[in-house]
């Protein structure tokens, strides 16, 4: 007999050599051997014993269990294959020769078999094979895994990709190639612009006088003055670049891609008279002194106030901001139709004066100091600065001692990437804003009224944007069927200082809604219609009134769309029948055209995108959004609890009562009228309302009466001195 048991292959469980019943050794019938390779059958009843000799003890048989459901491949008959060269032959008795069912679950101990059968004790859930030949192997792809492939190499990826494949997953997997590509591309993009933003700074880091740093007063004690400029911030509103200046010394030889590495410690410094720093000034010969080593020169205009002080610590410094202009008529580099390849140019010239000098000798704007250049430092975040350094002091026959700085501001290639990925994605909506070039104009700060942000509703353009140069005039068109929406072809701008008019054609029978608030029917006449946005405190129909909203509503039978007007100056908008068509023009007395046009295309795609640029209202409590009565001229107080009592007869949930002003004392604030509005009587009305879950307001104007000797709000104001006043420093009266 065979002293040993025989082992299964991990991770199968071994063999038993004893009954666990009753602690007795199990008995093998005897079988014949035969060569390698033959195959003996098995079912569940099969029993297997060995003769002495036929099989080593020390070399295991290994069972290979059927293939299960989760194969994908055809079943195996349960076989034993001798891993050895064996004289003998092995043979079994057959009753069912079916593979056996997999239990669905193995034993609590793997270490005994159900029924003596062995297929029992396998989990084809963590049953590994050696690899795809081998004769154990539960189920297999035709996908062959390379030996030794490291993960994330090139045989990696392609083993991946062919046995994804087959698995009929190329979808999922272009879709994680997709991502890995965008995150790829978007670290590419994100490095070349940190690199190109480096770049920008190193160059400005470098940059100083574009001559020769010789010449007549070019050093002073061997050392040269340099303004090192600390790029803050830039406003594209007002078209200006803040920089913070100070000054340094710096001693030759310089090093002209490091200026700041032969930087000489001002504070040890035996020269340490401060410099007065005077702005966009000329400096001329001064022909007051007795100086023949060099030209001495001074300030031309010596009523000029120097901007500031610099030179006596490395702690001085004096903010500046620099107006900017076009740098071309050309219109694509215009800000309004250029963004954002628009560029922005712009000048300042220092003259240093010392400033002991001009102290001992009363003379201002004296004993100009040159300045052999510029450093700037750091970058913007959204736009790139470039310079161009001049000193007139180091330029032989030139008449002047000044550092000319000219200023390039462009934007940055991440702000450009950006603003095409948000056109390429954009647009229910396009702005078109028309300045002056040449002077500012006020516009609607954005304190007051915050600018959005290009959206990204939808990913194909809703409407686009025409424009011809000369003559000037533009056009928005529906993109879907290339319907003109607004277009001023026909109409000439007129952009004067005091007066705009900007007008456009529109259909016969034009649905025209909005252009609030107003009292004239709801859907806006075409025929000789004015209406005119300037607020005022009136109620009478058919005027301008409350309040002032410049946007319309135009409704057709191929979609709504909406225009608003960003100007708080006060205009008049014009609608007239012109022949086979109608027109709207715009008469504003100020300001500039900033338009919004919003696509729609339903009535209410135009009010939710017209409320991303205004802003959404704020939240209210509930209560607020029920029914409210508000009325001015109410005789007294009883003809209030009359109106509320009627609402309730009439079967009408009334949420809130108002009353006007009408309940105050001769139109004092803070006081009510004792004979049409007794205190009293108003409690009774309010605690009746919140009995019944009502609410009551009481309308308060912010103007007080000044008549004194009544004990009022004046006199208390008075007492606390918390009032306005004038130049004469009595109370304002308005």
């Amino acid at each position: 007999m065979v002293t040993g048991p025989y082992q299964y292959e991990n991770p199968y469980a071994s063999v038993p050599t004893t009954d666990a019943s009753n602690n007795t050794p199990y008995t093998y019938p005897p079988v014949t051997a035969s060569a390698r390779g033959s195959v003996a059958q098995l079912n569940d009843t099969t029993t297997i014993t060995t003769t002495p000799g036929s099989i080593s003890s020390q070399q295991p048989l290994v069972y290979s269990p059927p293939s299960s459901s989760y194969g994908h491949h055809h079943q195996q008959r349960p076989s034993i294959h001798s891993h050895h060269q064996a004289a003998g032959s092995i043979s079994s008795t057959l009753r069912n020769d079916s593979p056996k069912a997999w239990p669905g679950k193995l034993p609590d101990d793997l270490t005994t078999t159900t029924n003596n059968n062995p297929s029992y004790a396998i989990d084809p859930d963590v049953h590994r094979a050696n690899s795809r030949n081998d004769p154990n192997r539960w189920s297999y792809d035709s996908i062959i895994r390379p030996d030794n492939m490291r993960t994330f190499s090139p045989t990696w990826f392609k083993y991946q990709w062919r046995l994804q494949s087959q698995r009929k997953r190329l979808g999922r997997l272009l879709y994680v190639i997709s991502g890995f590509v965008l995150l790829l591309g978007w670290l590419t993009i994100t490095i070349i612009f940190g690199r190109n933003l480096e770049t920008n700074e190193a160059t400005n880091s470098s940059v100083y006088a574009n001559t020769q740093l010789s010449g007549p007063g070019a050093s002073i004690h061997g050392e040269h003055l340099f303004l090192l400029g600390q790029l803050n911030s830039f406003d594209p509103l007002t078209r200006s670049l803040n920089i913070d200046w100070t000054a340094f010394y710096a001693t030759v030889p310089l090093n002209p891609s490091n200026l700041l590495a032969t930087q000489v410690d001002i504070d040890r410094r035996e020269d340490t008279a401060p410099l007065a720093m005077f702005r966009d000034v000329l400096a001329v010969p001064d022909m007051g002194t007795n100086i023949t080593d060099y030209q001495p020169f001074r300030v031309q205009n010596p009523r000029v106030k120097p901007t500031g002080f610099l030179g006596l610590t490395q702690f001085d410094q004096i903010n500046t901001n620099i107006g900017l202009g076009q740098r071309s008529s050309n219109i694509w580099l215009q800000p309004e139709f250029g963004y954002p390849f628009d560029v922005f140019r712009g000048m300042i010239t220092w003259v240093a004066a010392n400033n002991e000098t001009i102290s001992v000798t009363g003379r201002p704007g004296t004993d100009v100091r040159p300045i052999s250049g510029a450093v700037l430092t750091d970058s913007l975040l959204n736009m790139k600065v470039r310079t161009n350094v001049t000193a007139t002091c180091l330029v032989e026959d030139v008449p002047g001692c000044e550092l000319i700085v000219q200023v390039w501001v462009t934007r940055t290639g991440l702000v450009k990437f950006a603003v095409f990925v948000v056109f390429g994605i954009n647009y229910s909506r396009i702005r078109v804003k028309i300045t002056d070039v040449f002077e500012s104009r006020y516009e609607v700060p954005e304190s007051v009224f915050p600018r959005p942000k290009p959206a990204t509703s939808s990913f194909t353009p809703a409407i686009k944007f025409r424009f011809t140069t000369s003559p000037f005039s533009f056009s928005i068109l529906r993109v879907a069927t290339d319907e003109i929406l607004f277009d001023t072809e026909n109409y000439p701008l007129i952009f004067a200082p005091q007066y705009i008019r900007l007008k456009t054609t529109l259909p016969a029978d034009a649905n025209i809604y909005g252009l609030g608030e107003h009292t004239i029917p709801f859907r806006l006449p075409i025929d000789h219609t004015t209406r005119t946005l300037w607020n005022r405190d009136s109620f009478e129909v058919g005027t301008n009134i409350y309040g002032s909203h410049p946007i319309y509503f135009e409704h057709r039978t191929t979609g709504t769309h909406g225009v608003f007007m960003l100007n708080s100056n006060g205009m008049d908008i014009k609608l007239r029948k012109e022949g086979d068509h109608a027109s709207l023009e715009y008469n504003i007395i100020g300001g500039i055209v900033d338009l919004y046009f919003f696509a729609g295309p339903t009535p209410v795609d135009v009010a939710q995108q017209y409320a991303l640029v205004t802003g959404t209202p704020a939240e209210v409590p509930y209560w607020s959004l029920g029914l409210h009565q508000c009325r001015w001229g109410y005789k007294d107080i009883g003809e209030v609890g009359e109106v509320i009592t009627n609402y309730s007869a009439a079967g009408i949930p009334l949420e809130t009562m108002w009353i006007d002003i009408d309940y105050m004392d001769d139109r004092l604030i803070f006081t009510t009228d004792p004979t049409r509005y007794p205190k009293n009587r108003i409690q009774e009305v309010v605690k009746g309302l919140h009995e019944k879950n009502q609410h009551f307001i009481l309308m308060v104007d912010p103007a007080v009466g000044t008549r004194p000797g009544q004990a009022g709000a004046f006199d208390r104001g008075t007492q606390m001195d918390i009032w306005v006043k004038g130049p004469d420093g009595k109370p304002h009266i308005g």
